[in-house]
Parts: C-alpha cells; structure tokens; sequence
C-alpha cells in the first residue's frame, strides 16, 4: 500500500471518530434542552419543534 493512500484512511478514520463524537454530543444536548425546556414550561410541550429543528 503507497504512503499517500495510507495517509488518506488516516485522515479518514480520524475525520469519522470525530463527527460520530459531534453527534453523539448534539443528540445528548437534545434531550438535556427538550428535559430542561418542559421544567421550565410546563404548560406546553416543545419536544416536536425542538426535534424538527435537529
């Protein structure tokens, strides 16, 4: 295997690893918000509009 080729799936291994951990933090931060949005609220839900915007 060439040394650039071996350097392109670096690079691309280390690019996945870092959106999958983006991810995981957004999705964890949407349920904080959407449990921190009905404390604060609770006459009403937001759950749909804060999904729809994720």
């Amino acid at each position: 295997m060439a040394t650039q080729a071996l350097w392109v799936l670096v690079r691309g291994f280390i690019t996945g690893v870092t959106k999958t951990g983006f991810v995981l933090l957004i999705t964890s931060m949407l349920t904080d918000s959407i449990n921190a949005a009905h404390r604060h609220e609770s006459d009403h839900a937001d759950e749909g509009l804060l999904s729809g915007i994720f």
